[in-house]
């Protein structure tokens, strides 16, 4: 029989009840300690030497949805029959309890009642002269659990939005230079090779690809040995025909013709470098120029690109944040296009920098050569 008179519910047959029945039939058996938890809403399970279960207060039997008979003097492994569960649920219960002589914790859903819950059990071990006892605490975390789902929902959310922004940014960017390139092809009789014209449509089915796998934790795409000199080539091929049409010249220039090759993946740097053009015929005048330069220094074993504008320059209040997520200071900007330059550059173990003043912008992408790469 179970005394369910006091706030505290006791085995009977505990010697300690017993002794304590006996010698003051009036003693309030909960402890100071019992006391403590009950006052912080906390349940507690008491096992003793042999993982029989002899004490449990209220909380516990709340938490739990049993009552106290179902648990006290019997066996560890009864609480794992309690309520069914998915195997690995059932396991961490049973690894948990198997093995209290350590302090541990450990989550676990719970359903009572058709509802679920979550629980944290602590293991709190209590060391005598001639044996142990075991305290088990219990915590209902549903409400932080539940926010820390929320956030984790509204991170997907976010998520999505940033997705979104870079794919519509990235598209527009493609084709309008697309529009141009077709426009340019008209008027070269010679035409392009096949496998230039797979290129572009490639870096479009890109960014469509990534807003496709929004849901997905976004994944960074394979690096490759590549040579810079044919993807700035083609990139500024490609962007020649939006140059035309913007009445802006567009050059490249290889200052060394020695360049090694360098770690990246090559789609993507084609974007860091088409974004970082097109940012600078926007910000130049008709008539102006765009130049954009291969250089390597030995020293450092750095290849570096630089874009230069003859444009108005950037203020120097908008230096220090032109990097950050949706920052933008033009008219229909998005403010994703050169966080995520940014972010690519990083991903490629290289750094992107900008010096302005009134006569013109240069970005500068300095990307680790080859022999100088280390993984």
């Amino acid at each position: 029989m179970v005394n369910t008179d006091r706030q505290t519910l006791v085995s009977t047959n505990s010697p300690r009840a017993y002794q304590l029945r006996t010698l003051l039939p009036n003693y309030n058996m909960e402890r100071p300690e019992q006391i403590l938890l009950s006052k912080m809403g906390i349940g507690y399970l008491y096992l003793d030497e042999y993982l029989i279960f002899r004490e449990m207060n209220r909380y516990a039997e709340r938490f739990l949805g049993v009552t106290a008979k179902t648990l006290l003097d019997r066996q560890w492994f009864v609480i794992c029959n309690l309520r069914p569960m998915d195997r690995n649920n059932l396991r961490a219960l049973y690894d948990f309890f198997e093995d209290l002589q350590v302090e541990k914790q450990m989550e676990i859903k719970w359903t009572v009642k058709g509802c679920d819950r979550y629980l944290l059990f602590k293991s709190v071990p209590l060391e005598c002269e001639s044996k142990n006892d075991f305290y088990v605490t219990i915590e209902d975390i549903t409400v932080p659990k539940m926010l820390e789902e929320n956030i984790k929902h509204m991170d997907r959310l976010s998520h999505l939005g940033l997705i979104a922004s870079n794919t519509a940014h990235d598209l527009k960017n493609a084709f309008t230079c697309f529009k141009g390139f077709l426009q340019m092809e008209r008027e070269n009789e010679s035409g392009s090779k096949p496998e230039q014209w797979h290129q572009y449509l490639e870096f479009i089915q890109n960014s469509l690809e990534k807003f496709s796998s929004f849901a997905k934790v976004e994944q960074q795409n394979s690096l490759e040995i590549i040579h810079p000199q044919k993807s700035l080539q083609d990139t500024v091929r490609f962007l020649q025909g939006h140059a035309s049409n913007k009445g802006i010249h567009l050059y490249f220039e290889d200052r060394n013709r020695e360049i090694p090759p360098v770690v990246a993946n090559e789609l993507e740097l084609r974007h860091v470098i088409m974004n970082l053009c097109i940012n600078a015929m926007e910000a130049s005048k008709e008539g102006g120029g765009v130049v954009v330069e291969l250089d390597y220094d030995p020293e450092k074993g750095n290849v570096s690109i630089h874009v230069k504008d003859e444009g108005c320059g950037i203020p120097k209040v908008n230096l220090s944040r032109i990097f950050d997520l949706y920052y933008t200071t033009k008219k229909n900007g998005t403010g994703v296009g050169l966080y995520n330059c940014k972010k690519l550059i990083d991903s490629f173990h290289g750094t992107i920098s900008v010096e302005s003043s009134a006569t013109g912008t240069i970005f500068t992408v300095a990307l680790p050569a080859k022999k100088a790469h280390f993984f």
